[in-house]
């Protein structure tokens, strides 16, 4: 009888070790796809800027106009800024060693203050922010990652907003759940 369960117990140790493993390599093939999918997308803007840069250099046709050409290149810069951003926030709560910490929060609030943070940028593009939203809006999540949602969301309504632009943001409860829209008028991402 102590055998049978000191072999059971074994086999319990070794099932679970073989799931732990499993989860592991599952973890590491992950990253390794998000490290790939991000080099992706940090050659393409840079192979762009490169090819603007040398052909200011050399003065080939239309890369003659260095205005035009640096306000591109800028535009791209900071494409790459907001990428390198996202691989720190990653690699940050990675090597925190901490699983995603899920709370219970007030988007209404989180929305608020951001576009308190972004009050001059509204002002200086001449927006209309149109709120249709609740007192509060509270949400079991991850507060980190959903503030990045929101402010991804809301920041790219402003910046990419003609000037005199309406843009509104909605909070709806319906059926026990949010419902969240972000919309800007005066400009559309194409739809190819």
């Amino acid at each position: 009888y102590f055998y049978a369960a000191l072999i059971m117990q074994l086999q319990n140790k070794n099932r679970r070790l073989a799931e732990d493993m499993e989860q592991e390599r599952l973890r590491e093939q992950a990253r390794l796809s998000f490290f790939s999918a991000v080099s992706h997308e940090l050659k393409t803007p840079v192979t762009i800027i490169k090819g603007q840069l040398e052909g200011m250099l050399l003065g080939i046709g239309e890369y003659k106009n260095h205005e035009k050409y640096l306000a591109r290149s800028l535009e791209i810069t900071n494409t790459l800024e907001h990428l390198v951003q996202e691989l720190l926030t990653v690699s940050r709560l990675e090597a925190s060693g901490r699983e995603l910490k899920n709370e219970c929060f007030d988007t209404v609030a989180l929305i608020r203050d951001y576009l308190n943070q972004i009050e001059d940028l509204i002002i200086e593009r001449e927006l209309h922010i149109e709120r249709d939203m609740p007192p509060e809006a509270m949400i079991f999540g991850n507060r980190l990652l959903l503030e990045k949602v929101f402010t991804n969301l809301i920041g790219n309504a402003v910046k990419y907003s003609p000037a005199g632009a309406v843009v509104r943001i909605t909070v709806r409860k319906t059926q026990g759940r949010f419902a969240f829209q972000v919309e800007n008028s005066g400009t559309h991402i194409p739809d190819e």
